[in-house]
């Protein structure tokens, strides 16, 4: 922008490709500024713009849902804000994810399959169990470990250390989950603290959290109840290192029960959505997040 050039011409009007205008706003005396003269104006609703800002609102709503994990859930990146803008970019940044269509001002939590945790340590795989849809089975392999009355703390983590490579005393496992309840969707989750000397009950630990062996398999199952298991994640923890103060994470990512969202990922859903980004109904300064925007 130029100041002045426009002084003998009222402050105001066109020459050529130049615009002049007053700038009320000014940090000096002069409140001329111009422009380059721009014959067509982009439309601000373009469909690339409406994909973009379709793809945030799920991921906004679901790092609401798990924000007391998601802020400070990657390592080596300040927890608060850092964290937010870390997943925000993760979950923008794949294109080919199979994300919620919802419209424009849908606040409800809907799950998606999106990161939940980065880091340098064993991560744990999970996957929805084939036999039904009660719970996710991990991939943490236990070779002798038998929930039920009398298991400990203490022989669930001699077991898991001893059956599965990097994990070690004081880690800690956050199981991280979504059900479904009444129609709606929630996001739950609980950790234990990886202990070999502990004598305490493994019940007592996972108050509400269903623990079990998968029939015919050394493999560990979970489901947070009530209702019915829709995605589930297994997020790896461990203490600074002496003299760091970081601490260590896990990959994961939130894993889907097959037609968990179905009915978010038909065409007609993502028609809608589209078009309540693109509609001008309510767009005075759509923009501005406390106005209902994205930005």
């Amino acid at each position: 922008m130029a100041k002045g050039v426009f002084a003998l011409y009222g402050g105001k009007g066109k020459i050529g490709n130049m615009v002049a205008y007053k700038n009320p706003n000014s940090n000096n005396a002069d409140t001329t500024v111009v422009r380059a003269y721009t014959a067509n104006v982009k439309n601000p609703k373009t469909r690339k713009q409406a994909d973009q800002r379709m793809r945030m609102l799920p991921a906004q709503n679901f790092y609401r849902a798990f924000r007391t994990l998601l802020d400070h859930s990657w390592q080596g990146v300040k927890y608060g804000g850092r964290s937010y803008a870390k997943f925000m970019k993760l979950a923008l940044a794949d294109k080919t994810l199979e994300i919620p269509y919802q419209e424009k001002g849908d606040s409800n939590f809907v799950p998606g399959p999106y990161p939940m945790s980065s880091g340098s340590l064993m991560g744990v795989s999970i996957f929805p169990v084939s036999t039904g849809e009660d719970f996710v089975n991990t991939s943490l392999l236990l070779l002798s470990f038998q929930p039920g009355q009398g298991a400990t703390v203490g022989q669930f983590s001699t077991d898991l250390i001893n059956s599965n490579f990097g994990f070690a005393d004081g880690d800690y496992l956050t199981f991280v989950q979504v059900n479904k309840n009444n129609g709606e969707f929630v996001s739950t989750f609980q950790r234990i603290k990886i202990d070999t000397s502990s004598t305490e009950s493994f019940g007592t630990v996972f108050v509400g959290l269903d623990v079990n062996m998968v029939e015919g398999s050394n493999y560990l199952a979970f489901n947070m109840l009530p209702g019915t298991i829709m995605g589930g994640a297994v997020i790896h923890s461990r203490e600074p290192e002496q003299g760091s103060t970081t601490w260590l994470r896990s990959n994961a990512t939130m894993v889907l029960a097959p037609d968990a969202i179905s009915a978010y990922r038909t065409a007609e859903a993502e028609a809608k959505a589209i078009e309540s980004y693109q509609s001008r109904a309510g767009e005075t300064n759509s923009h501005w997040y406390l106005n209902g925007g994205t930005e």
